[in-house]
Parts: C-alpha cells; sequence; structure tokens
C-alpha cells in the first residue's frame, strides 16, 4: 500500500499536481500568469444584499425577486431587525397597478410591469420606467399616468464642457417636484413642457450661445434647473462666457477634422459673470436675483428654503478665501447675508456641501473650518448665531441624514490621520456624540427615512468588504452581505502593508502603502514602482480592502509598489493642508522623495532602480519628481499632466497659488517646463486629445521644451479621448504603463515577462 500510494504522488507530481488526504493542491500561480489572472475579473464574490432601498415609512426596505429570465416576479417589504418579509403590494394594489397599466398602455401583462421603483411625493406616489417611459402611480387615488418628456434635440454650444456630458439635465430636463412639468434648453433658451398634455412654452427669449443656463461649480460646469418645493417657481443661472478664451479641441478621427470649443479662464483671466433669475412658471414674470458677479467671483452653490421665500446661495471671492451664503427673495430680488467664512490661506471647496435645512424652517446645518478643523455648526437664516456641534482635533466628513423629529444628525468622520473613516450621530445641541462605528476602516452608511436603522457597508485592510445592518445606536442586528476570498487566500495574495514615514521636515508622520507580489522573497531585491498623486484636496490612501487591487496586480510582475499621501492632502486639519500654499510642487514633491529615500532602506528594495507614475496631477508629480530628483527616480510615466500652472483652470489653481502676477516666483518653482532641463531617466508622455481638464497643449509644451534641451523621451497619444481614457484605451494605457517598467527597471526575469506583457 506504501509503495501505491508513493506511486500516485510520482505520477500527480509529473501531472503538474500533488493529493494530499483527498484535497488537491494546485502549485501556486505566480508573476506574469498571476498578473494576467487579476487582470480578466475580480477575485472575489460578494454574497448577499449591499444595495437598501429604503421604503420612505420607516418600515423596512425593498428586496426584489427574479425569475431565470430575470423578470421581477415580487416585491417584498423586509423587516430590518428581523429580515421577515412581506409583500410590499398586495393581490389588490397589484391588480390595480397592472389594471391601469393595460388602461394608459393597452399592453397585456400578467405581473407587475416594472424592476425598479422610486417613491415619491412624500411616499404617496411611485415612479418607474418601462422601456424609455416613465409612469407615476398615485396610491390614493389609484391611478397611474405617463410622465411625457419632451423631445429635446441638443444643438452645439460654445462651452465644450457641456456639450460633452451626454446626460447633461439641460438636454434631458429637469422634472418638477410635483411632476407636471419639464423645463429644459433649446435653442440656447429655456422651454417648459406639460407632462400631461405635451403641450411647450417658451420661457426665455433673444438669449446667446455665449452664455450656459446652469451652475457654476467647482469645475465650471453648467449643471442644473432649480425647481421650488411646489413647482411652481423655477430659478436657474446665466454664465457668461464671452470674456473667456475658448480653447480649441480638434476631432480627428474622421476624414474631415472638426473644432469644438472649450471656455475655461486661465490663471489670471477674466471669470465668466455670473446671473441668477426666477421665473413664475404661471405668470411667466422673470425677476433677477443680484449675485454681485463681474467676472472677479464664483457661484457655487443655490438651494431654495423650504418655504419658497428665498434662494440661498454661495459667492467666492477669486482668491477663495472668502465666503457669503447669501439669500435672495424670491419676491422682490434683494439679497442680504446670512454668514461669511474667511481664511488667510484659502476655504477648502464644499463647505456647502453640508449644509442641511432643518424642519423648523428657521435653522440649518454648515461645515466650517474656522476652527482648523472641519466641523458641524448650527445656524440660522437671520445669521444671528453659528455654534459648533463637533469639536476636537479631528474632521467631519458628510452629514447622511437629518432626524428632525429625535434631534439627531447622523454622519461620517475621519480619524487615525485620517486613514479611516467612522460613521457618528450626535444631537442638535452637540451632545451624545455616539460613534456608531467601532471597527478600524472605511465605513460608508445609510440611515433609513425615520432614523431607525443604519447600513453599514465597510472594509479595511485586512477585512474584505462587509454590510451589516445596525440600530440606530449602532448595535449589531444582522450580517447583509459578506465577500468571499477563497480566490485571493488561494493564491497567496498579500495585504498591503501601512507603512508610516516622515515628511521632508523631518517631524510631521505621513503614510503610505506598500505592496508587494505574492512570491515575495525578502532575501531577493526588487525594483521599486511609485504611484503618485500627491494633488491637493485629494487622499489616495484609505483603509479599504485593496490585496487585489492595480496596484497589486502590478507588483506581481516583480515589483514592490509604494503610494504615499504627501503633507497638503485632506482630512488631517487645515494647517496639515495648507502647507504648500503658493508653492505647489514643491513641498509635495519634497515629501514623496524623502519618502522614497526612507523607503529604499529596506534591504530588499533595490534604490537603483526606481519608477514613478500618475495622472492629472500625479502626472504633474511624476515630471517634478524626475525633474527635481534626477539621480532618485530613473522611470517615469507621466499622463494628462499640467506641465505648469499659467494655462491651468483659474478656479482650481488661483485657490493654492493666486494669479501669475501675484505669486510669480511661486508659479516659476512650480513649473515642470523650468525643471525640464534636468531629466536623466526614461520618461514617457501620454495625454488625449480631447482633454477638457488639462488641455493637450500642456503636453505639447513639455515636449517642445525637451526637444530643445536635446533630451530623450517617448509619447503616447490617445485620439479622442478624454482626461482619463475609456474602454479598450483605457486597458492599452494600463498594460503599455506595466510594459514600460517592466522594459526599463528590469525585474527578475524582465526579459520573459517584456515578450509576453502585452
Amino acid at each position: 500500500m506504501k509503495r501505491l500510494n508513493a506511486l500516485k504522488f510520482i505520477i500527480a507530481a509529473s501531472l503538474g499536481f500533488f493529493f494530499l488526504g483527498a484535497e488537491i493542491i494546485h502549485p501556486q500561480v505566480r508573476g506574469k500568469e498571476l498578473y494576467d489572472l487579476m487582470w480578466k475579473g475580480p477575485l472575489v464574490k460578494i454574497e448577499g444584499m449591499t444595495e437598501i432601498i429604503w421604503l420612505p415609512d420607516g418600515s423596512g426596505y425593498i428586496e426584489t425577486e427574479w425569475d431565470k429570465n430575470k423578470k421581477v416576479t415580487a416585491f417584498y417589504k423586509v423587516d430590518p431587525k428581523t429580515g421577515t418579509r412581506s409583500l410590499l403590494f398586495n393581490e389588490e394594489s397589484t391588480s390595480r397597478i397592472i389594471t391601469e397599466y393595460k388602461r394608459l398602455t393597452g399592453k397585456e401583462v400578467k405581473q407587475l410591469p416594472f424592476k425598479k421603483i422610486s417613491f415619491e411625493l412624500d411616499g404617496n406616489a411611485i415612479t418607474f420606467k418601462v422601456k424609455k417611459k416613465m409612469f407615476l402611480y398615485d396610491f390614493e387615488r389609484q391611478k397611474l399616468r405617463e410622465i411625457r418628456k419632451p423631445q429635446i434635440k441638443r444643438q452645439s454650444i460654445v462651452n465644450l464642457s457641456v456639450l460633452r456630458n451626454l446626460a447633461h439635465t439641460l438636454w434631458k430636463g429637469v422634472t418638477s417636484p410635483d411632476f407636471q412639468h419639464v423645463a429644459y434648453m433649446k435653442d440656447y433658451e429655456i422651454f417648459l413642457f406639460n407632462t400631461d398634455t405635451g403641450k411647450e412654452e417658451q420661457l426665455t427669449f433673444n438669449r446667446s450661445q455665449q452664455s450656459d443656463i446652469g451652475k457654476l461649480d467647482g469645475s465650471i460646469y453648467p449643471e442644473n434647473f432649480w425647481w421650488s418645493s411646489d413647482g411652481k417657481k423655477l430659478a436657474y443661472v446665466e454664465v457668461d462666457y464671452r470674456a473667456v478664451y475658448k480653447y480649441p479641441i480638434l476631432k480627428e478621427l474622421k476624414p474631415k477634422a472638426k473644432i469644438e470649443y472649450s471656455a475655461r479662464p486661465f490663471s489670471g483671466d477674466p471669470l465668466p459673470i455670473v446671473k441668477m433669475f426666477i421665473i413664475d412658471v404661471a405668470s411667466k414674470e422673470k425677476l433677477e436675483i443680484p449675485t454681485g458677479s463681474k467676472g472677479n467671483e464664483y457661484v457655487t452653490f443655490l438651494e431654495w428654503r423650504m418655504d419658497g421665500s428665498e434662494v440661498v446661495f454661495v459667492r467666492i471671492n477669486r482668491w477663495q478665501n472668502r465666503l457669503d451664503l447669501l439669500a435672495g427673495s424670491t419676491e422682490t430680488g434683494s439679497v442680504r447675508t446670512i454668514l461669511v467664512e474667511e481664511e488667510e490661506a484659502y476655504l477648502s471647496p464644499g463647505l456647502e456641501s453640508n449644509f442641511r435645512q432643518l424642519a423648523d424652517g428657521k435653522h440649518f446645518l454648515w461645515g466650517s473650518e474656522r476652527s482648523g478643523w472641519r466641523h458641524l455648526y448650527m445656524c440660522d437664516f437671520q445669521g444671528n448665531h453659528v455654534k459648533p456641534i463637533t469639536e476636537g482635533d479631528w474632521e467631519v466628513g458628510r452629514v447622511v441624514h437629518v432626524d428632525d423629529k429625535d434631534g439627531w444628525i447622523y454622519f461620517t468622520g475621519y480619524g487615525n490621520y485620517g486613514f479611516d473613516q467612522y460613521s457618528y450621530r450626535i444631537k442638535f445641541d452637540g451632545k451624545s456624540m455616539t460613534k456608531l462605528t467601532e471597527k478600524s476602516g472605511f465605513h460608508r452608511i445609510s440611515v433609513d427615512p425615520t432614523g431607525k436603522y443604519i447600513v453599514d457597508d465597510y472594509s479595511s485592510l485586512e477585512t474584505p468588504r462587509t454590510v451589516n445592518m445596525l440600530s440606530s445606536s449602532g448595535k449589531f442586528l444582522r450580517n447583509l452581505a459578506s465577500t468571499n476570498i477563497d480566490r485571493i487566500r488561494e493564491l497567496g495574495l498579500r495585504e498591503p502593508e501601512l507603512v508610516a514615514v516622515k515628511a521632508a521636515d523631518n517631524a510631521t508622520g505621513i503614510h503610505g502603502l506598500l505592496f508587494k507580489p505574492a512570491d515575495f522573497d525578502p532575501d531577493k531585491t526588487y525594483p521599486l514602482i511609485v504611484q503618485v498623486y500627491g494633488g491637493p484636496h485629494t487622499r489616495m490612501n484609505r483603509n479599504i480592502y485593496q490585496t487585489s487591487s492595480i496596484l497589486a496586480r502590478l507588483a506581481q510582475l516583480g515589483f514592490v509598489v509604494w503610494r504615499l499621501d504627501n503633507r497638503s492632502t485632506t482630512n488631517r486639519g487645515k494647517k496639515f493642508q495648507v502647507v504648500n500654499y503658493l508653492k505647489m510642487g514643491q513641498l509635495e514633491v519634497d515629501d514623496q522623495a524623502t519618502g522614497v529615500k526612507q523607503i529604499t532602506e529596506r534591504p530588499y528594495i533595490d534604490g537603483s532602480h526606481v519608477g514613478v507614475y500618475g495622472g492629472s496631477y500625479g502626472g504633474y508629480m511624476t515630471l517634478m519628481a524626475l525633474f527635481r530628483y534626477p539621480d532618485l527616480y530613473h522611470v517615469g510615466v507621466a499622463g494628462a499632466a499640467p506641465v505648469d500652472f499659467y494655462n491651468t483652470m483659474a478656479q482650481y489653481t488661483e485657490r493654492h497659488m493666486r494669479t501669475p502676477d501675484a505669486n510669480p516666483d511661486g508659479y516659476i518653482k512650480g513649473s515642470a517646463i523650468h525643471h525640464a532641463k534636468h531629466l536623466k531617466g526614461k520618461l514617457l508622455i501620454w495625454f488625449g486629445t480631447r482633454d477638457i481638464n488639462v488641455y493637450p497643449q500642456h503636453s505639447i509644451r513639455l515636449i517642445d521644451r525637451l526637444i530643445q534641451e536635446n533630451k530623450v523621451f517617448d509619447v503616447m497619444i490617445y485620439p479622442d479621448e478624454p482626461h482619463v481614457p475609456r474602454g479598450k484605451r483605457r486597458q492599452y494605457l494600463q498594460r503599455m504603463i506595466a510594459r514600460y517598467f517592466v522594459e526599463h527597471l528590469k525585474p527578475e526575469n524582465w526579459e520573459k515577462t517584456l515578450n509576453s506583457v502585452w
């Protein structure tokens, strides 16, 4: 018997596998083979329910049942605490909806005609789509009606940022809260469409394509119309781009090239002028709300007060260190100041994102950094007081839910140097703050409309995605979904290591993640690849599950991969964030270089073979790393990179750098073109020809400078692609980056890998 077992072992081994008891163990997949396997699809499987649709009355959430033909057979109401299910639509209501659908469309159906629903009109109605048609069913009247949509033909607009967004609400229209009207744009004018009768009315006249109707946000994108809650009035803004330079974008994939234009002010250029108007739907009377915009300010937010008496909006000065929260009367047009925020450096964008009106109509929540940390404040609409709700040396994220009845605010906040995101609740008066999610990780929550239950969706470096149902106090009730990582374990993939290093000031602690290949051997040496972004108002490293991420995949080709969050990134307070004010491209690059020097002290990392890559601001950081530290970084791939800040978007750049006239030294020192003469290593530049975030001109100017400096480098152009290539071109980009590093950093077995990496 022993001889027979030995023979079985030899035969099995010769065939490429062996037996251990009843279990078959396959040899480990490693290197390029594992890299390819990770390309093919996710190695983890989510089991359970991850997305919750709450019922508006707080009675539970919705589950659907499907048959083999992917048709919904039933909708269920689920008790959040027990998981007990009952039919959402009883036999009578189901029959009524089916009968109404047949009456309206003439079509016979045996079951409910929809797969998804949304509750509307304070829970008294549902809307659903069948193919391209939308319907509304009123429970009280037991009537179904079609919500007709206007046929809107898109036209060319001067500002490409509108034209590029095919799903833009200006093209699809914005439906009023009562579903009676749709507001939309046609031939540069606003039209009103009656969803019952199909009648179309023109609301504005004699407008110009030089102005866009919409909202001026952080990227100067027109966005939306704003209906009053009763659907009787419509607010909108006109953004006048006539003084703004129009950058030409060339479309060259067809035999005859075409030109489109993108209107965004460069640093120091005049800003668009923003006007705000209110239209009365019944009388068609138009009222202007003076914004104070004269070409040197931004208007970034608009919301109706609940009683319709005013529209609340934000005006920010050009330096973005003063914010005025304003209220405009919808009867007289007069404007008053509610509150003012001011900083020595700049105000972080999005303070208004936590604006929440309370049910009493007199108070609202507000986000402010006046303490040096972003926190929640209670304010009244008369501007009489601004009272802190949360306090301390930590930052609030976003308000998730406000329970007006019991006086609770549910929100997210950051801890562990901004690496973790937790969930909290606190009373309106700032008392009884409770941490609802204790486990270290990144928690996202959803709260039911009545504040009784919470869904906690979280993961960490060690814990794959897990979704749990909690009580409103944070007590665990039951698991909704978990992640099967058997394949991850089988393949021996490694979790990234969280590493603390010192910043360039040799005092501040900053943190990075280190990814190693599955067959990592500490007695070997590995080239280092640095993936970088590093831009302000961004954070790359979070405490989420990343064992099978893109960086983990890249490591399998024989690299150690490093990603560091330098100073000036988010969630660690204002002092940490503004250290590079007026000095972009200096301190954050120094921090990255200092981090590389520290991590390459590890004996298994080869400090003579260091690569760096990134896109957008990460592309800029890649260039600055190669040019300013040419003996530390040896290979770089820079994509869609702003090469300096003279012709970048004013709204983004001037927040951190002011204008070239006001900060000439900062603009020169922050210019990659200025430092390009120091290039020693290998450099690959890539960009999309239709990029309206960082115009192709940036890469072209750098290419010309490198030619003038007699430097050798490589270029890849992605035709007709935006800031981030899409689809097959994006996959091509990812493979190209891997190939470039394999070729020039030369990991173990690099020649074999190079021949097959494509």
